[in-house]
């Protein structure tokens, strides 16, 4: 049997998002943000001044977070939103309203986006340029622990295997989708 690659989870999970209504994904984006909200709330930790590092959705193929971000905004928490300085580089993260720029191990949280997840030890695969590996890498090198990464899904983009990766690829931390949640690393 043919082993699948990472293009084939990327082909299934894209088809599954273009076989969605705009209202199924705008009421599973909700389910999300609402499952999203209450796991922060549960972990104890307050977003008053806290560097979170955001990311603008795809419109039609990932989920649609700017109810959460405005939450996260509410509650005191600083956003950062990605800025590619390079294609072999590390993002950066500018600051949505000053525009001041960090790196990504300057961060406290970072939502990580991503096609395809694996519920059994954080492993996801992206779009493919490897953007976010290098960011995690270099986050967590930069600041000598792991920064909070959690990814945001849908349930269809989370595979209860281990998915084909590489040397470079990076977990994270954490998975939610409106259903259901899976940490693989203590929350600090």
């Amino acid at each position: 049997m043919k082993q699948s690659t990472p293009q084939d989870y990327r082909d299934s999970v894209l088809d599954c998002f273009r076989a969605l209504s705009t209202e199924e994904l705008q009421k599973q984006s909700a389910n999300l943000v609402t499952h999203t909200v209450a796991f922060i709330d549960r972990g104890a930790q307050a977003l008053q001044g806290l560097r979170v590092g955001a990311y603008r959705n795809f419109p039609k193929t990932e989920p649609h977070l700017d109810s959460l971000w405005e939450t996260l905004r509410e509650r005191g928490a600083i956003l950062f939103f990605p800025v590619k300085v390079s294609d072999s580089k590390p993002l950066d993260f500018e600051q949505e309203i000053t525009g001041h720029s960090l790196a990504a191990g300057a961060l406290d949280w970072i939502f990580v986006p991503g096609l395809a997840f694996s519920s059994l030890n954080g492993g996801r695969i992206g779009r493919g340029k490897g953007y976010y590996d290098r960011t995690l890498l270099s986050a967590r090198q930069e600041s000598g622990q792991r920064v909070n990464s959690v990814a945001l899904a849908l349930d269809f983009q989370v595979f209860e295997s281990a998915l084909p990766t590489h040397s470079g690829d990076q977990s994270v931390d954490a998975i939610l989708t409106p259903t259901r949640e899976f940490v693989f690393q203590s929350r600090s």
